[in-house]
């Protein structure tokens, strides 16, 4: 069976619901790996998705250098808003969905840094226990001016160009949930032909819509979801296929 490999960031996870926390009793956003962009493209062909929630182009060349690559006729990149850098304790991988066509594998593990830490409270209180640490203000303002400092685009260019080093011989796919990163010259990869402004008005789990020129403000739901999985497939409908390339999603 024809394999394709899927990356992205929490948008790859699947669709979310909101549910009230155990501990602190707050709501908290659950990821169904069940269904996703994915569920909409061609059913004769074996998907193996890969979801870093907050990741990004880091965190895919790290994935890519660490698996099997040549077992795939293609790869589909879900772009992430970069710069965006996760660091993760560990890199464990939880298998959170399996059917005839699709292995959906979600990243597991706290981070230990991440592109606005300061702005994510919840990251610095697993890591006061950890390592005995007080984070005072001082403290958090270092981590922000780290996460913005210009050096850190580097980065993210040098994990593209990576990326698109290891797959130079397999057809990537790229889209993106936001207004396009220009990675030239680091990657080549094929964009597929998304009109942007069909993103709006796509539902999230707080209630809102999704707008371009808003702030993030939660995930897709199960409805959100397959109205996105449609709008993929007719990318990919639309696209015009390098010369030679038989897949059909």
């Amino acid at each position: 069976m024809t394999r394709v490999l899927c990356i992205g960031c929490s948008f790859t996870a699947g669709y979310y619901t909101m549910e009230t926390a155990v501990d602190d009793g707050g709501p908290i956003e659950i990821p169904h790996p069940e269904l996703g962009w994915w569920s909409d493209l061609n059913r004769d062909y074996h998907y193996d998705v890969y979801s870093f929630f907050g990741g990004g182009y880091l965190n895919y060349a790290h994935l890519l250098d660490t698996i099997d690559r040549h077992e795939y006729s293609a790869v589909i990149i879900q772009e992430s808003w970069e710069n965006r850098l996760s660091v993760y304790e560990n890199t464990d991988w939880l298998p959170a969905h399996h059917s005839a066509n699709t292995t959906v594998n979600h990243k597991t593990g706290h981070k230990l840094f991440v592109t606005g830490m300061d702005q994510k409270p919840f990251i610095i209180d697993r890591l006061r226990p950890t390592y005995n640490t007080e984070f005072n203000h001082t403290h958090t303002r270092y981590l922000a001016d780290l996460a913005k400092n210009p050096y850190m685009q580097t980065v993210v260019n040098s994990s593209a160009a990576m990326t698109n080093h290891l797959l130079r011989d397999t057809p990537v796919f790229t889209f993106n949930l936001h207004p396009p990163t220009n990675f030239e010259p680091y990657t080549d990869f094929t964009r597929l032909p998304f009109n942007f402004k069909r993103f709006n008005d796509l539902f999230y789990t707080d209630g809102h819509n999704y707008h371009l020129e808003s702030d993030f403000c939660g995930h897709l739901t199960l409805a959100g979801t397959q109205e996105f999985a449609r709008i993929v497939k007719q990318a990919f409908d639309e696209l015009d296929y390098p010369p030679g390339l038989s897949l059909r999603f």
